[in-house]
């Protein structure tokens, strides 16, 4: 902030200009307008970068949130060893078990996925099992 030329202010301002006129005590009209033009250009300043902040992180929740999720890797353990499929998180689990029963020469009908001891159902997806990358499941016949 500047200090006006009025020779009231002169001899306040080195000691009020801070303090003073920014809490009203400084009666000089000059010095409370430029304080309060100074303020006011300092609070829209502010504005702005918070209003930019926000955007960006509604930008990165929009990204984070409504994108489509990356694939993942699901491993199936079975009798054999071990096979790694990378499928789409909403893909139908019965797209999955029967592209590995192609692979293993054996009927969809006779195979039983399971996930910690518990049977996948078909019409499940990765997205509705809450499965992550590299997941093991488990494949009997």
């Amino acid at each position: 902030v500047t200090f006006c030329d009025s020779d009231w202010c002169d001899p306040h301002c080195s000691t009020c200009r801070s303090i003073g006129c920014r809490n009203g005590s400084n009666n000089c009209s000059d010095c409370k307008a430029m304080v309060f033009d100074t303020l006011l250009e300092e609070c829209n300043v502010k504005q702005a970068q918070i209003d930019s902040q926000q955007e960006e992180m509604e930008r990165s929740k929009s990204i984070m949130f409504t994108s489509e999720d990356p694939p993942i890797t699901i491993r199936i353990k079975d009798m054999t060893g071990e096979t790694l499929v990378t499928v789409e998180r909403s893909i139908k689990m019965e797209t999955l078990f029967q592209a590995f029963a192609s692979k293993k020469d054996i009927d969809v009908s006779n195979l039983r996925f399971t996930l910690c001891g518990e049977t996948i159902h078909p019409s499940a997806s990765p997205e509705s099992l809450d499965l992550y990358d590299m997941v093991e499941i488990e494949a009997d016949w």
